[in-house]
Parts: structure tokens; sequence; C-alpha cells
């Protein structure tokens, strides 16, 4: 849980200066969470999401996945440009 993002830069109700992350980049996160046996049952897992932002600026995915006694969820944020203009 190193250099996750803890603000939302593009939350202010009116942005008068670009947003630069330096480099496009990828945050990739993968989990396993394992179930002891006969414990739990798992009744239902989120489905599989995915987001774009606007212009290919980026995008976001969440998978969650049922194996045996374990859960697997990735997460995935790209950030494909550089720079986001005020504008």
């Amino acid at each position: 849980f190193f250099n996750k993002i803890s603000k939302n830069p593009f939350k202010l109700d009116e942005r008068t200066y670009d947003v630069d992350y330096g480099y496009p980049r990828t945050f990739l996160y993968t989990v396993k969470i394992n179930i002891p046996p006969n414990t739990y049952n798992i009744t239902k897992l989120p489905e599989k999401k995915g987001i774009s932002l606007p212009n290919s600026g980026g995008n976001f995915m969440l998978n969650v996945s049922q194996s045996e006694d374990a859960i697997m969820i990735t997460s995935r944020l790209y950030i494909l440009k550089k720079t986001f203009s005020a504008a």
C-alpha cells in the first residue's frame, strides 16, 4: 500500500491550473484473500468494472474473482497522458 493516490487532484469545483503527472504511469494492485475452508460461503462478488477518462487520458479497471478458497482482487489505473489541462 505504498505510493497510493491519497487525494483526488480533479475534485475542485473550479480548477485553474494543469495537473501534471510528469509522465504516463500505471498503478496495479493485486490482493489475494484466503478464505478458510468450511467457514464462509461467498454468495456474491462485485461485477467487473472499467471506466475511462475523457480524451484518452487513461482508464481504471476492477476485477474480483474467486478460485477454490480464495478471492483475487485486481485494480489497475492507467494514466496515459502526462498533463491534464484546466480547460
